[in-house]
């Protein structure tokens, strides 16, 4: 599944991933598809010996060698996850509000937006060096440096993965298709579906409008109720990505049966 959206891509396809902690897993199907199989260790996976790129481990993880962020631009790596009793706000700072990702919201350099898109979140970022109003990539991490670093966020009380800088960092990429990605789970949780746009509903609309390439106007689509017809699917996709994610977590490996 990741080949084809990578193949799609670099044909000229666009993506957006309106979530977080994203293509964290490598899974393979057998049994004639019948049978989801993820081991999350390369010693207790058969394969890993045979055919170790299809080892049913973490994407960056060995014997893998295949970071997440080398598609998406970020990874949970370094972002991070919201303690359960932490009730400080946290929001998105906008870095460079001249992109069209940020069309129509009002935003300038230095704005924050989002509070509502990091309630119960987790978060994906990269590495990149702060010297400037915009951000870069280091690519350190896998993230290419044509990464475009759009928003960040500082999770300061949040738990950071890997024990670095708990942060957000939403922001696009890609040079034959478009790549976007919000970095957040909660993502959904931003759009208000109702007849005065947010920016999270207006951000979420210029991407599926760029995005489609023509074939959507926002104008054509009736303008506030088109917002809230993208938001209803939106907020639909990310709870069911989220839910998947969090019970993806409390398994163990095994192998898990996806039914005939």
């Amino acid at each position: 599944m990741r080949d084809n959206v990578e193949a799609f891509a670099a044909r000229g396809g666009n993506v957006a991933f309106f979530s977080g902690n994203t293509c964290w897993w490598q899974v393979r199907f057998e049994d004639d598809n019948h049978t989801m199989v993820c081991y999350k260790d390369a010693s207790l996976d058969p394969l890993s010996s045979t055919d170790p790129t299809r080892s049913t481990v973490n994407w960056y993880d060995i014997p893998v060698n295949r970071p997440e962020n080398s598609m998406t631009g970020v990874s949970w790596r370094y972002g991070a996850v919201r303690p359960a009793n932490f009730n400080e706000p946290r929001s998105f700072l906008v870095r460079d509000a001249s992109h069209w990702v940020f069309a129509g919201t009002g935003l300038n350099d230095g704005d924050q937006f989002g509070t509502e898109v990091f309630l119960f979140s987790e978060t994906d970022a990269c590495l990149y060096n702060d010297t400037g109003a915009q951000p870069m990539p280091t690519g350190q991490d896998g993230t290419p440096l044509d990464f475009a670093i759009l928003a960040t966020a500082d999770l300061t009380g949040w738990v950071s993965y890997l024990g670095g800088i708990p942060r957000a960092t939403m922001g696009v990429r890609g040079r034959a298709g478009t790549i976007f990605t919000a970095a957040t789970n909660d993502w959904g949780q931003g759009l208000t579906f109702g007849h005065t746009p947010t920016a999270i509903d207006i951000i979420t609309a210029n991407v599926i409008t760029r995005l489609s390439a023509g074939r959507v106007s926002l104008a054509s689509r009736g303008g506030a109720d088109w917002i809230e017809t993208v938001g209803r699917r939106g907020a639909t996709a990310s709870s069911a990505v989220t839910e998947a994610q969090r019970r993806g977590r409390r398994r163990g490996p095994r192998q898990h049966s996806a039914g005939a």
